[in-house]
């Protein structure tokens, strides 16, 4: 995202956000491989009987939905042992865990750790490995759902995404979110830049 002040025929019309849409040259760029698929998730999560309901947007279906399904299937088991290694097999983790970290840093309530909405996933050949990008981040900065209110939900965590409730469940990768989330703040959140 970046600004754009328009002008047409000499009339100033202010200053628009310029959105890159995630297609292509996007995945081409921050993967250096746009072979992969990427698929859309809207108000989807990873549940037995969901996986048809994320939307495919680019590459070859079959082998984004297994690895989905794949995921799917760990998800639904209770008795993992070492969770974030089983799940770090199909889900690129260091990615996730600073996409989480970010999703609960901006107070998003709408994003994928907050409410299983407004998400792409792409599962990524180089890697073979799903990754997780944030897509209508127009809910963000806000304590509460306006529409599912709870004041007993944390403020600092999101974990309605069933894969962030996974995870934190998870001793060690709670401690990894935790760290992960010192280090943004630390090395990228700088309060009088940002409010500038």
């Amino acid at each position: 995202c970046g600004y754009a002040r328009i002008t047409v025929n000499g009339k100033n019309l202010g200053i628009y956000s310029h959105v890159e849409t995630i297609r292509k040259p996007l995945l081409k760029r921050d993967f250096k491989d746009d072979r992969g698929t990427l698929y859309e998730g809207t108000a989807v999560d990873f549940f037995e009987g969901r996986e048809s309901d994320f939307k495919k947007e680019i590459g070859k279906d079959l082998i984004g939905r297994t690895q989905i399904k794949k995921l799917i299937e760990f998800l639904e088991q209770d008795d993992l042992t070492d969770v974030d290694q089983t799940i770090g097999k199909l889900v690129d983790l260091d990615s996730f865990f600073t996409f989480w970290a970010v999703e609960a840093l901006i107070g998003f309530r709408d994003g994928y750790t907050g409410n299983a909405d407004n998400y792409f996933v792409y599962f990524n050949p180089a890697t073979e490995k799903l990754h997780f990008l944030p897509w209508g981040i127009d809910l963000a900065f806000e304590k509460y759902s306006k529409i599912d209110f709870t004041d007993r939900a944390p403020l600092s965590v999101k974990t309605k995404g069933r894969l962030a409730n996974k995870l934190y469940q998870f001793g060690p990768s709670r401690q990894r979110f935790v760290s992960t989330l010192k280090q943004l703040l630390e090395d990228h959140w700088e309060e009088k830049k940002l409010i500038a």
